[in-house]
């Protein structure tokens, strides 16, 4: 049966008569007339071609067929009750899940705390973090699998997908050691450089704006993380290009060291994607809290 073959009202009367034990009494209760419930009695058991009750003096007694039927309904009753208050249950923050799609040089820097605090005043509120290729989640975001997106990535905006623009971020080169020296349009040549992969969209900003300055970098390694990018940094494989909020702590612990230069670097613009159709409730008013309403907040430090 199809589910716009199904009549849930039919039900509904068929379950307030089996409690009621009486036309009558139901139709009070529904506020209905008692020839509506008879009629709604009457199509359903021609729908299932079964007597449902006998009327035996001033009562409507289930028949073996309207008990069988009877304990079914009940049970998709009770879980119709129990989806609804899980659903209120979300609504108040009680219960829920958050899928998010970022990162983890970004989630970890900058969406972590957020989620730590939120945590706080709502613990039973269950974070999935996804960190995969910008593709990847926006593909997982089109087929409702993420409730949001955090990335530096340009997308082309569709009739689906809102976009919310938040602060842009600075980006550095930075060292293992501390080099005592800038970076220049003449000394360049002489540093070894680990870059973004040639095709991620950072990458591309990079080459351009340097470009512009006729600057062309031409890295001895590419790497498509942050994490590895630093590994090799640690490695002494170079200097790495990175987003400055990502690796702010190890330049304040002295763990990386950034490298000045004479020369100007991109900036990060980074952005919130969803679909506001199918954003959960509790995604929906953490992105609220901390990425929307208060966007100057993000990068507060």
């Amino acid at each position: 049966m199809k589910y716009n073959d199904i009549d849930l009202n039919l039900y509904k009367i068929f379950l307030a008569v089996a409690d009621c034990k009486s036309f009558s009494k139901a139709a009070n209760n529904l506020h209905i007339t008692q020839p509506a419930v008879s009629y709604a009695i009457k199509t359903l058991e021609e729908n299932l071609n079964a007597k449902l009750f006998i009327r035996n003096y001033n009562q409507s007694i289930l028949t073996k067929e309207g008990e069988i039927l009877i304990s079914h309904i009940k049970k998709a009753y009770n879980n119709i009750l129990v989806g609804e208050k899980l659903l209120q249950d979300s609504h108040n923050l009680i219960f829920g899940d958050i899928n998010i799609g970022v990162p983890t040089h970004i989630g970890t820097t900058l969406v972590m705390p957020k989620i730590c605090e939120f945590h706080k005043f709502h613990p039973n509120i269950k974070f999935h973090i996804l960190s995969k290729s910008t593709n990847s989640m926006i593909s997982l975001l089109e087929n409702n699998s993420l409730d949001f997106i955090i990335d530096s990535f340009p997308i082309e905006n569709t009739n689906r997908i809102t976009l919310v623009n938040l602060n842009r971020s600075k980006t550095c080169f930075v060292s293992k050691n501390n080099l005592n020296e800038s970076i220049t349009e003449n000394n360049y040549m002489n540093f070894d450089f680990i870059l973004p992969n040639k095709s991620t969209s950072n990458r591309l900003m990079f080459d351009e704006l340097l470009s512009k300055q006729e600057i062309t970098i031409f890295p001895s390694v590419e790497s498509y993380s942050t994490e590895m990018a630093v590994q090799f940094v640690k490695e002494d494989f170079g200097i790495a290009w990175l987003l400055k909020d990502s690796i702010q702590y190890q330049l304040d612990n002295k763990m990386l060291y950034e490298v000045p230069t004479t020369f100007k670097l991109p900036e990060i613009q980074l952005q919130l994607a969803y679909i506001d159709n199918f954003i959960s409730f509790p995604a929906r008013k953490f992105i609220e809290k901390y990425f929307i309403k208060n966007q100057s907040w993000f990068f507060m430090k």
